[in-house]
């Protein structure tokens, strides 16, 4: 995260590991929650941006599907735990 983001994070738990094909072969998402421990937010090599959004906010363009995929799982989770019907 540090080499990306310029943030020293402390990892909370796994969210999702999903795979599949893609344009180039197959590939394997795995998708973190994390604490910001420290650090100066701001993109590195092959960020172009750092974003801070609220669960609710329209998202940018986004290059990927994977991405916007776990994007769309942390947002229903934390919607589902937010209305009192536990984990998802």
């Amino acid at each position: 995260m540090k080499e990306e983001t310029g943030l020293d994070i402390a990892i909370a738990g796994l969210l999702e590991v999903s795979g599949g094909s893609g344009q180039f072969g197959a590939s394997i998402v795995i998708t973190y929650a994390a604490t910001v421990l420290g650090g100066v937010a701001q993109p590195h090599d092959d960020a172009d941006a750092v974003l801070w959004l609220s669960p609710g906010d329209a998202l940018p363009e986004i290059a990927f599907d994977s991405t916007r995929k776990a994007l769309a799982t942390w947002q229903k989770r934390r919607n589902h735990r937010r209305s009192g019907e536990g984990p998802a």
